[in-house]
């Protein structure tokens, strides 16, 4: 299971942002669970939808994330006021509770996440 999700600028982006900060609080995350239905033995409807500022998230909301469709999440900026992320090397970060993180370096281009 996924505990956090970490994402830093590795360049400066502007004043508030250094290299080295987290630009979480600039980025939307989604994606979609099946745990409330399977909690509902199989009632309820089925992939809740999680979306949220990337740096909001819980543990919880983190629980079982995944489309089915090969796609994990998907994260973009919140909006046009944060668009001078785009072209910047970014570092994110996946955080487990039972092995090691994973890490992947990357200039956020426009796109899908």
């Amino acid at each position: 299971n996924i505990s956090k999700i970490e994402l830093i600028c590795l360049e400066d982006v502007g004043e508030n942002h250094p290299a080295g900060s987290s630009v979480a609080e600039m980025f939307e995350f989604e994606s979609h669970t099946p745990y409330d239905y399977i909690q509902s033995r199989y009632t309820n409807f089925y992939n809740k939808r999680i979306v949220k500022r990337l740096d909001q998230l819980t543990t919880d909301d983190l629980y079982l994330i995944g489309t089915g469709d090969d796609v994990l999440f998907w994260i973009t900026p919140l909006n046009q006021e944060h668009s001078h992320v785009w072209g910047k090397k970014l570092r994110l970060t996946l955080n487990y509770e039972n092995q090691y993180p994973i890490t992947k370096d990357f200039i956020l281009k426009e796109g899908e996440y």
